[in-house]
């Protein structure tokens, strides 16, 4: 009977140390799951912020590519009335030249 209780005494003792180590167990992986959920919210907020600056720097882009192919519209055009103009004083000096 005394072995029995000493015995029992230990089958507690043991029970104890695994319900102590199974708690600790726990508030670790709560503990780990909090700070993966803190990891999470700060790396989805950096790549919503990444998501933001690209989206802006697309738009920026755009705009100035928009502007670089009005300025290349405008010269062509520029370019385009000067080769005309070339054209007309070149007929005119050639003019000039069968008069001489």
């Amino acid at each position: 009977e005394d072995f029995t209780t000493s015995e029992n005494c230990v089958q507690l003792e043991v029970n104890k140390s695994d319900c102590t180590t199974l708690e600790n167990d726990i508030i670790k992986e709560e503990i780990s799951d909090e700070e993966d959920d803190i990891f999470s919210n700060r790396h989805q907020a950096s790549l919503d912020e990444m998501h933001r600056q690209q989206e802006e720097i697309k738009k920026e882009n755009l705009k100035k590519k928009m502007v670089l192919q009005q300025a290349l519209e405008n010269r062509y055009k520029k370019s385009s009335r000067e080769v005309e103009t070339l054209k007309i004083v070149q007929q005119e000096l050639t003019k000039l030249d069968n008069l001489v």
